[in-house]
């Protein structure tokens, strides 16, 4: 069973619960806390079944661009070139610039979660690392967080209005040094 299914199951299951504990109460009350809960269930599932959805999107952009050998549409490493590049592609304007020990090769624009998001591209002892940079619009996602898929480590964290995702096949340790000169916060 694929991990898009066993989410899908979890959530048939979830909504047949609050209707279970619905349909359990006196034929004209509801069940105490009934459909506050459920709809708690529903939030939480469903931020778990976009949080899935958003990683494999992640990687999907990520080997796409590793594929194509279009790792870049922008190759450089001056912030004054690859921050300007994005002007009239992006509605927002990401920090573009080397840091210490992962410079910046370049930049592109990429698709991911259903919007144009900033790439910026790193390179890190011959691994390339991805930075997904877009509008935050949860408050939710402050502290960094970690998480794999198809072996590839995902951190994600926000930074003022910004959210920022990074991916690599590097180890989150390595991957967490970059996070942390971005100014992603430890998870409290």
């Amino acid at each position: 069973m694929s991990k898009h299914t066993r989410i899908a199951t979890l959530l048939a299951l979830a909504v047949a619960a609050g209707a279970w504990m619905a349909a359990s109460a006196a034929p004209d009350t509801p069940a105490p806390g009934a459909q506050a809960g459920a709809r708690n269930t529903y939030a939480v599932m469903g931020e778990t079944f976009s949080r899935a959805f958003e990683a494999q999107d992640l990687v999907a952009a990520h080997v796409r661009a590793l594929m194509s050998g279009a790792l870049t549409q922008v190759a450089s490493s001056d912030t004054h070139t690859v921050r300007p590049w994005f002007a009239g592609k992006l509605d927002f304007a990401p920090d573009a610039r080397s840091f210490e020990g992962f410079p910046l090769v370049g930049a592109r624009v990429d698709y991911v979660g259903g919007r144009n998001v900033a790439a910026l591209v790193y390179t890190h002892q011959k691994h390339v690392i991805d930075v997904f940079v877009s509008p935050s619009t949860s408050f939710n996602d402050t502290g960094l967080t970690r998480s794999t898929r198809n072996g590839y480590t995902i951190l994600s964290w926000r930074v003022g209005d910004l959210r920022y995702r990074a991916i690599s096949d590097l180890n989150a340790q390595e991957l967490e040094a970059l996070a942390h000169q971005l100014d992603a916060k430890p998870a409290q």
